[in-house]
């Protein structure tokens, strides 16, 4: 299985990045190489979040499953070909803050053709195959540590185990009727993008949350695995984080969903 690991995460770096931008978004260049360089993960998929207005018509159905997310590799960029889906037509996209001014005047020069507009803010998701079960209990605990509460891991029948990362604060407000005429003021437009922008800032200030945790839970890992073994060969048990208390309470918090992981993952 370990074999089968390191074959694998050689030849995703080896293939071509397909996704429209052709490269990984700037936001989140640090946590990829830091979690690629990782023996024991490498990244299948990623978008640091962005901000997109899009037409589409009535065979379009644009949904997370189908974003054209950034690939792995973090080397030199290769030319590839323009992805384009069919039915959907581009008006703007960003990875980061837009100005309303800009993106509205996108959105009025397109307005009497056909197609719904549509103002679509879509957060950070992350896609990472773990070399085994540990690994991948790791990564799914920092990931509801950092507030992604609607992450989740994926078992394969050979055995492939994937962790993905993401959570729900998604925007996605249609603009237009299907004949392509507006259907909104500009001033609510404006309210739309700015409302987009904030959550765009939230996004990456929860990105950082969860390289913290990463890290953390990653070198506390590593320094477990380097302490001598006590008697009997056995290693001392990992240490804990402290328990968190306050005036009212000793109880240890602790978080359902990390527990009831760990509960699956003893029963498999």
């Amino acid at each position: 299985m370990t074999q089968l690991f390191d074959k694998q995460k050689s030849e995703c770096f080896s293939k071509v990045d397909l996704s429209r931008k052709g490269s990984i978004d700037e936001p989140i260049e640090g946590i990829i190489r830091y979690i690629n360089n990782h023996k024991d993960y490498f990244s299948l998929s990623s978008c640091s979040g962005r901000i997109i207005v899009f037409a589409e018509n009535d065979s379009t159905d644009i949904k997370e499953t189908e974003r054209d997310i950034d690939q792995p590799a973090l080397e030199e960029k290769k030319p590839v070909n323009k992805v384009v889906k069919a039915g959907c037509e581009w008006v703007h996209v960003s990875h980061g803050p837009v100005d309303p001014k800009e993106v509205i005047s996108k959105i009025l020069a397109r307005t009497g053709k056909p197609g719904c507009q549509v103002v679509k803010f879509e957060p950070f998701i992350l896609h990472v195959q773990c070399r085994d079960q540990d690994a991948a209990k790791l990564m799914h605990t920092a990931a509801v540590e950092a507030g992604y509460r609607n992450s989740g891991l994926t078992l394969g029948r050979a055995g492939k185990i994937v962790s993905a990362v993401r959570s729900t604060h998604g925007l996605e407000v249609p603009l237009s009727s299907e004949e392509g005429d507006l259907l909104v003021s500009e001033t609510y437009i404006q309210y739309l993008l700015e409302k987009a922008n904030k959550k765009l800032q939230e996004n990456f200030a929860r990105i950082g949350k969860f390289e913290e945790k990463i890290k953390v839970h990653l070198s506390r890992e590593s320094l477990n695995k380097a302490r001598p073994a006590g008697k009997g060969g056995r290693r001392p048990p990992p240490e804990r984080e402290p328990k968190k208390t306050d005036n009212s309470s000793c109880e240890e918090t602790v978080n359902p969903e990390v527990e009831d992981l760990g509960d699956f993952f003893s029963n498999l």
